[in-house]
């Protein structure tokens, strides 16, 4: 049953008519949810309308033993599946004091309290870090994504928040993409030694640029969610918490990193290049390794770059 759900979930990507049903459900999902959440088990009625379920798509696999796509009762099946799996915890995260079971879950948020507020609002590690980035020294391709983003009505907020979702390595510290070759003598082109991340001068560094830019950012967003969220009290807090979480996180990695350094330089007294080398090596993973959780995003934000290709050629 489970391969087949997961077969039949991920073949449909109308995910607006996944909304609509779950709106159509909306009352009747929350209290069914929080029962099923009881120790992560599915409770007798989902039990029941999974099995329901399971046998009426015997049924129909078994009548059409080829391709059965095009089979209305199949693709209402496929709905109801999708409605079962919104309602079951799954992959399950709280973040700012409201609980998200799954992806469709957090779609039917944005669709139910979120209508009308800028993405952009919404900030992870990576999308800070381009925020702070020097408009002047972005790449060719990064001006040239914002441009075509732009031509579907994106601001350079929006454009610069998708564009990030392409990168592995953020802007400040030297960008580089999946079809990027990495150089093992310099993980972060743009930071190749201590110095560079921090001349412990207090005034140059791409650490204090960090920080000093985060905290610039962090003002400025704040006013912009108060302002687009006045009447969205849940987007407000929603998005609030993430831009907190996100800005003390890059403060302990920023701490994290001297730390570490200087604790290589102290006790296996290896030469300062080979301890930076290897403090550098750790963050390039632990990009790469976040790169993958937000690969789904970047594989949208391509498609809307193919979509807005194909619009500027008609």
């Amino acid at each position: 049953m489970e391969q087949r759900v997961s077969r039949l979930t991920e073949s449909t990507s109308e995910m607006g008519e996944l909304i609509q049903l779950l709106s159509v459900e909306q009352d009747h999902q929350a209290p069914i949810a929080a029962q099923a959440s009881v120790g992560n088990a599915p409770n007798p009625a989902f039990a029941m309308e999974l099995q329901l379920l399971s046998q009426r798509l015997e049924n129909v696999e078994s009548r059409f033993p080829g391709p059965a796509a095009a089979s209305p009762e199949l693709k209402l099946i496929e709905a109801q599946l999708k409605l079962l799996e919104a309602r079951l915890p799954s992959d399950t995260f709280t973040i700012g004091g409201r609980t998200f079971n799954s992806k469709a879950d957090v779609a039917l948020f944005v669709e139910k309290d979120m209508p009308g507020v800028l993405f952009s609002l919404f900030h992870d590690a990576i999308t800070l870090l381009e925020s702070i980035s020097d408009r002047n020294s972005q790449k060719a391709d990064v001006m040239a994504s914002m441009y075509q983003a732009s031509r579907i009505g994106f601001d350079e907020d929006e454009a610069t928040h998708a564009h990030s979702f392409k990168l592995i390595i953020p802007s400040i510290m030297g960008a580089t993409k999946d079809e990027d070759k990495n150089d093992p003598k310099y993980p972060l082109p743009a930071v190749k030694d201590f110095v560079a991340w921090n001349p412990q001068d207090n005034a140059g560094g791409i650490k204090k640029h960090i920080q000093d830019g985060v905290d610039d950012v962090f003002l400025a967003v704040t006013e912009s969610i108060l302002s687009a969220c006045d009447n969205l009290p849940a987007a407000a807090k929603l998005a609030t918490e993430m831009l907190y979480q996100t800005q003390v996180f890059l403060i302990e990695l920023c701490s994290w990193v001297d730390s570490f350094y200087l604790e290589l330089i102290k006790t296996s007294q290896v030469p300062a290049g080979e301890a930076w080398i290897l403090v550098a090596s750790c963050l390039q993973k632990f990009f790469e390794v976040l790169h993958k959780f937000r690969a789904s995003a970047d594989r949208a934000a391509s498609k809307m770059d193919n979509a807005t290709r194909t619009t500027a050629n008609l």
